[in-house]
C-alpha cells in the first residue's frame, strides 16, 4: 500500500509529544463512473422501459380477468349450472392466467 510522510511541527508544550512524522493513507479517487458501451441510452432506454411498463400492465390486466373467470366459475358451481359452462369458465381462467405469466417473463427478461 502506498503511503506518504508527512511532517508535523505542533506549537506549544505538545511539541515533545510527537516523532515528527505522520503517516497517513494513500486513498485512490473514486473511478470516472462511464456508461458501459453495451448500456442503453436515450430512446433506447426509454422504448424499453415503456415496452417493459407495457407487458407488466397487460399481465395484470390478464391476471384480473382470470380471477374474474375463476370467480364466474365459482358462482356457476354453486348454483348446479351444467358443468360444461364451469369447464368454460376454468378454462378461460387457466387461459388469462397463462397470459398473465407470460406476460410478467417477458417483461423481466427485457
Amino acid at each position: 500500500m502506498r503511503s506518504w510522510l508527512i511532517t508535523v511541527l505542533p506549537a506549544g508544550p505538545e511539541a515533545h509529544l510527537f516523532d515528527g512524522w505522520v503517516k497517513i493513507p494513500w486513498m485512490p479517487r473514486p473511478a470516472p463512473t462511464l456508461p458501459a458501451k453495451t448500456e442503453l441510452r436515450g430512446f433506447r432506454r426509454l422504448w424499453r422501459t415503456t415496452r417493459q411498463v407495457f407487458h407488466e400492465v397487460t399481465g395484470a390486466v390478464f391476471a384480473v380477468l382470470a380471477f374474474g373467470w375463476l370467480n364466474s366459475a365459482f358462482r356457476a358451481w354453486t348454483r348446479d349450472v351444467a358443468h360444461w359452462l364451469v369447464g368454460v369458465s376454468v378454462a378461460a381462467a387457466a387461459l388469462f392466467a397463462f397470459f398473465a405469466v407470460s406476460s410478467f417473463r417477458r417483461a423481466r427478461q427485457l
